[in-house]
């Protein structure tokens, strides 16, 4: 039922409706809707009074008033159950960093129940719910191949199992971190590689994580302007059971938890700004632009790294012992016996979950921080919750969308590595599908749900010195996203071998399991197909093809000439055969012995003197191949170099790069247009096409519409777009393609997304986004600043929605992303004159970028993700129903 004060709020909506769509009235062309709705959204008075729109955590504190309620509740739940809330965490760990910088010290404990949602065990904690390690393979259906009785204790199949009872577990190494009322009866050692469904791969990765995985060498706190602090972390309990929460409960400077505010009273003289920062370098380029040096691509890691193997290993640093110990690795493997290093979740293919087959696989989320398929699960199941509703403990209730949680996910991950990178003057490239989402609108597609990047194997190489096994903190004013680092141990070998490590490295975030996979480019052995070759016409010299030919007909020369050599192998075989039957005889025929050996020992000389022709002849042909060019040294003359999927580039495809943006983060890519359109490796219309799969690309809005969303305007307003299926069972998936929607949609294009706007309305929060312009711009009210505004908003009651709600917010959509999209559109202009995605009647309000200065200027300026922050979202979806207690 609708709150009493909801036909009055209603009344409003229609208003508001009315006043931004008046306009409209008699007009053909879609603009004037898309102009009121940017002149809304780019007030400035609009900022910050909405938790659903706003993009930084400025309304994450915990309200004054509610502190000692909240963290109340907070510790005893703490006590005997699992639960996550990013903000305190950030709060306390930041303040405690800050104490050690006063004692110049830069070593914090560290226990992933203090940074993970491991709520997901809380259902085995309950007394008679925990399972031991046999129990639990057979509930999750894990495939064994041993036999496993009950009366086996766990410690003796641990080897194969990998999992130990508690009773088990309590008195090792690891266990004494532990408290006993907080383990779930199994304790698993490792992730594991047998199948079983997706919710034992869960239970499997959360519990890892709480007994076993190792912490991370570092973590680096993300500030502004592309710089972090750096602290050391030792293994510890959490920080409720070694004092962190306590000491930080009861010092005097407690003030509430505001990570922000944490940060900033950080040491200044501890923050680090790297001097090869990209930001510095470009700043010097009026173009905004720079080349990448062409050794990047070809590395000698025995001589880069020579200083390492110097150093005894008690004398380095956790990251520089374990990168030594990894190419000491990678040094005495063999490319084709190297086993897989990175691991997706391995699942029972076809297996039902409520009843429903389950639809996504486990090839884009990494097994040890998997939380579940999330467009699996309903949503009060879904692992990543506002901490306030699992406290609530009752049924929670969400409006979150699985797509806005990936997207979300996606977004900050994606924003948390280009930031550090860049700033750290390392080269990372978007690429493959990631690079053609940029071409769009600089963010990634909203189905995506991995991304792809490149960096020189030069680069790749200090990325994986510096970060690997350290996890990166978001800034907190943009969000808490974390992602961890997890590099490859046969970095050294640069062809594709068995084909199980054509990723080089990933960066994990630490709450889903999603990632972004980066790979390595260099000058390497594997060759090019002839549809290489061909491509390469336009950025390479006939040479490089002349060298192949000359290479391939050495080869055949090579092949007839092992031919030749084998044939007469088999000739002087027969002679020797014909030479030692001879011999045999000899010693039959008494009589004749001398004359018969005389005549062998001729025919033997004569043998061994073309054996020692045959070795020369062997000895020529050895130096002949080394005087030719091998794959590589043609590849490095021409400047030719790829990842180990066999990606094949030339030097001029990537170099010279320009800046851009790329999720609100800096980034670079190609200078020239066309070299960048190779570099997708797809069919060229593929970068104007703006239907795909379930999207439709809006020019207007240079967003994505959900074709959904789109169907549900036109059947409003008795539109009949005539899809394949029945509107029946499409309404069953919530899913429709965009070519079946489309002709319809741009025959009435103005009707259709005044629908949309429409929706969108009834899907803004209680703090009613049109009204609120409306308020600001009431003269008549005459409100003296922002913190009135907040307050008066604050009192209008929450109430349940009952229309129907689009899964794209027009509104939100364009709030978010309206700055990024609007610099990428000149950026386009300025470089690109094929780009076709913007709508010349379009005006968004903001001030016009129209040349290099100006733009690169801007980009070089701290920018907030697109997205909503995970958490800030998922706190306004369940907060929206008013299930908090504590209130």
């Amino acid at each position: 039922m609708l709150h009493q004060f909801a036909p009055l709020r209603f009344r409003r909506k229609l208003a508001s409706i009315s006043l931004l769509l008046v306009i409209v009235q008699n007009e053909t062309s879609i603009a004037p809707i898309i102009n009121s709705i940017y002149k809304i959204l780019t007030n400035p008075k609009i900022d910050n009074l909405n938790p659903k729109f706003t993009s930084h955590f400025i309304n994450s504190k915990i309200d004054t008033e509610l502190d000692e309620k909240y963290i109340k509740s907070y510790l005893e739940f703490r006590q005997s159950k699992h639960l996550y809330d990013p903000i305190i965490t950030l709060s306390v760990y930041l303040n405690y960093l800050n104490t050690q910088y006063s004692e110049n010290s830069v070593k914090i404990p560290f226990s992933w129940e203090d940074w993970v949602d491991l709520s997901y065990l809380n259902e085995f904690l309950d007394d008679g719910k925990s399972l031991t390690c046999k129990q639990f393979v057979d509930k999750y259906k894990y495939e064994i191949d041993f036999e496993w009785n009950d009366s086996t204790p766990s410690s003796s199949l641990v080897d194969k199992t990998n999992c130990l009872d508690t009773m088990d577990y309590i008195i090792t190494d690891e266990g004494k971190h532990r408290s006993k009322k907080l383990l779930p009866g199994f304790n698993f050692q490792k992730k594991l590689d047998k199948v079983s469904t997706f919710m034992g791969k869960a239970y499997n990765a959360k519990s890892y994580l709480l007994s076993y995985a190792p912490k991370p060498d570092f973590i680096y706190f993300l500030t502004d302007n592309g710089k972090y602090f750096r602290a050391e972390t030792k293994q510890s309990s959490s920080m409720l059971r070694n004092g962190l929460l306590k000491n930080f409960l009861t010092s005097e400077s407690y003030n509430g938890f505001n990570p922000i505010e944490q940060l900033s009273k950080l040491n200044k003289f501890y923050e680090i700004e790297h001097e090869h920062t990209f930001k510095l370098r470009l700043n010097n380029d009026n173009n905004y632009q720079i080349d990448i040096p062409d050794e990047n691509f070809d590395v000698d890691f025995a001589t880069r790294y020579k200083y390492l193997f110097e150093t005894d290993d008690s004398l380095l640093k956790d990251n520089e012992l374990n990168f030594k110990n990894s190419l000491k690795r990678s040094f005495q493997m063999k490319t084709e016996d190297i086993p897989k290093y990175l691991d997706e979740v391995n699942i029972t293919p076809n297996h039902e979950y409520r009843g429903h087959k389950v639809r996504e696989n486990g090839n884009h989320y990494d097994s040890r921080f998997f939380a579940g398929f999330i467009s699996e699960m309903p949503a009060s199941e879904i692992s990543i919750h506002n901490p306030r509703s699992i406290l609530n403990n009752s049924e929670i209730k969400s409006t979150a969308t699985p797509e806005n949680i990936k997207n979300s996910i996606l977004s900050h991950l994606s924003h948390l590595l280009f930031t550090v990178t860049f700033n750290d003057g390392l080269f990372l490239i978007p690429a493959h599908g990631t690079l053609l989402s940029w071409y769009f609108n600089s963010m990634s597609f909203p189905w995506d749900e991995d991304a792809d990047v490149q960096m020189p194997i030069g680069d790749l190489a200090e990325f994986c010195l510096r970060y690997n096994n350290s996890m990166v903190v978001e800034n907190p004013k943009y969000g808490t996203a974390k992602g961890y680092v997890d590099c490859g141990t046969a970095i050294t070998h640069r062809e594709k071998g068995n084909g199980n490590n054509i990723i080089d490295a990933r960066i994990i975030d630490v709450d889903s399991g999603m990632y972004i996979d980066i790979t390595g480019l260099s000058v390497s052995e594997d060759e090019m197909d002839e549809n290489y070759l061909k491509k390469f016409d336009k950025w390479v010299s006939n040479e490089l093809k002349i060298d192949y030919n000359i290479l391939q007909e050495s080869r055949q020369k090579e092949v007839e000439m092992e031919r030749a050599y084998k044939l007469r192998d088999e000739r002087e075989r027969a002679e020797k055969e014909k030479l030692q039957r001879e011999r045999e005889l000899l010693k039959i025929e008494k009589e004749n012995l001398e004359k018969e050996k005389e005549s062998f020992e001729a025919a033997k000389k004569n043998y061994d003197n073309k054996e020692n022709k045959n070795d020369a002849d062997d000895k020529q042909r050895k130096e002949k191949r080394n005087l030719e060019k091998s794959v590589k040294d043609i590849h490095k003359q021409h400047k030719i170099f790829n990842c180990r999927n066999r990606h094949f580039y030339s030097y001029d495809q990537f170099s010279p790069l320009r800046l851009t943006l790329y999720e609100g983060a800096p980034t670079l890519v190609a200078v020239n247009d066309s070299a960048l359109r190779s570099q997708v490796e797809i069919d060229h219309d593929a970068l104007f096409n703006t239907e795909h799969k379930n999207y439709h690309f809006s020019k207007p809005l240079r967003a994505w519409l959900y074709a959904y969303d789109i169907l549900q305007a036109e059947l409003a307003i008795g539109l009949n777009p005539k899809p394949d299926k029945s509107v029946n069972e499409i309404k069953k998936n919530n899913q429709i393609e965009a070519r079946e929607v489309c002709p319809t949609y741009r025959e009435n294009q103005v009707k259709v997304f005044y629908e949309l706007v429409k929706q969108s309305i009834y899907d803004t929060t209680s703090e009613d986004l049109i009204y609120t312009y409306e308020y600001l711009m009431d003269e008549e009210r005459n409100l003296k600043n922002q913190s009135q505004v907040i307050n008066y908003l604050s009192k209008i009651p929450v109430y349940f929605k009952t229309e129907k709600k689009p899964f794209i917010n027009i509104f939100e959509e364009v709030y978010h992303n309206k700055e990024l999209t609007h610099a990428h559109e000149a950026e386009m202009k300025l470089y690109d004159n094929t780009w076709n995605l913007s709508d010349p009647n379009i005006i968004d309000n903001l001030k016009p970028l129209t040349n290099k200065e100006s733009l690169g200027e801007w980009m070089l300026k701290d920018h907030a993700p697109p997205r909503v922050p995970l958490y800030d979202y998922i706190k306004f979806a369940e907060q929206e129903f008013k299930i908090d207690k504590t209130e």
